[in-house]
């Protein structure tokens, strides 16, 4: 499992009702992961204080982990100028979190990967040693398979919002990025939260998802498991997923997401197709959290 740590820097999730964890909490969070195998964690600039926060645990407790982090949402339209801003932007996180090199580096807009001077900047930065891998965190299957078409060279790795609502749009791209050897982490297997929300949640409601909602929650108990488990287990089948990212912002909910592999339980064919034909319909804004409107 990679632990996204957003909620480290900044409140987070529809369904979060406690906030933003505290130092202190945070930093036992991360001894738990690590205790359980963690290895990979994931961050960005964008985050709050994530970055910040994560460093200070390394260089008070020397365990190690292998970091991803992001580009800056902006950088300068000049393309004379975006070498420089992406080397400032590199070091920049290297220095909050106290490390020598970044595990993968990504880009948080897919229209960066339109942008020769974006790409060539990531690779130089690659040959000095200081990202390990390029990767791009993306939204839709359309720019998945742009990537594996055009920059399966250039790109190392993907983070795809993937869950239970959304996994039959993904499967032509995702089988693509397989082909070409293009990592796929998948993020947002519980679409921030939304997976938990009651059915007859206003937002839910007026967002035309509390039907999608409630057949989640009624699979789970079908199936004797709980909703965490059930979204889990619905992207944890899919051959060409890497790893999967998951947040917490309490212990509890860590200690919960820490489990899902080893209580993994792949669906029964019947189930594949049933979660199919009922996600067939599902509001496509819903399955984008960036289209949300926070006033709930």
């Amino acid at each position: 499992m990679i632990l996204g740590t957003v909620q480290f820097g900044k409140p987070y999730g529809i369904s979060n009702s406690s906030g933003m964890p505290g130092k202190k909490l945070v930093f036992q969070m991360l001894d738990t992961a690590y205790e359980h195998g963690v290895r990979m964690l994931d961050t960005g600039p964008m985050y709050g204080v994530s970055e910040s926060v994560i460093g200070s645990y390394l260089k008070e407790n020397g365990r190690r982990f292998q970091i991803s982090t992001k580009l800056p949402d902006q950088i300068p339209d000049e393309s004379g100028l975006v070498p420089e801003a992406i080397a400032a932007a590199v070091r920049q996180s290297l220095q909050k979190l106290h490390i020598e090199k970044i595990s993968c580096y990504y880009l948080h807009q897919f229209s960066h990967c339109r942008c020769e001077a974006v790409l060539h900047a990531l690779v130089n930065m690659r040959k000095e040693g200081l990202i390990e891998n390029t990767g791009v965190s993306i939204y839709h299957p359309e720019e998945l398979l742009y990537i594996c078409r055009y920059l399966q060279d250039t790109v190392d790795a993907v983070q795809i919002p993937l869950n239970i609502f959304s996994v039959f749009r993904w499967i032509d791209a995702l089988k693509a990025a397989q082909g070409a050897g293009i990592a796929v982490y998948a993020r947002s297997i519980f679409l921030q939260g939304l997976a938990f929300l009651p059915p007859d949640h206003a937002f839910l409601q007026k967002r035309g998802a509390a039907g999608h909602v409630r057949y989640v929650q009624e699979l789970a108990r079908r199936r004797k498991t709980s909703i965490e488990q059930t979204c889990y287990d619905a992207v944890a089948a899919i051959p060409a997923v890497t790893d999967i990212l998951t947040g917490a912002e309490t212990m509890e909910k860590l200690l919960k997401n820490l489990k899902l592999e080893s209580d993994y339980a792949p669906f029964s064919d019947s189930q594949i197709q049933e979660t199919d034909a009922v996600m067939r319909d599902i509001p496509l804004d819903i399955l984008n959290p960036q289209t949300w409107n926070q006033n709930l």
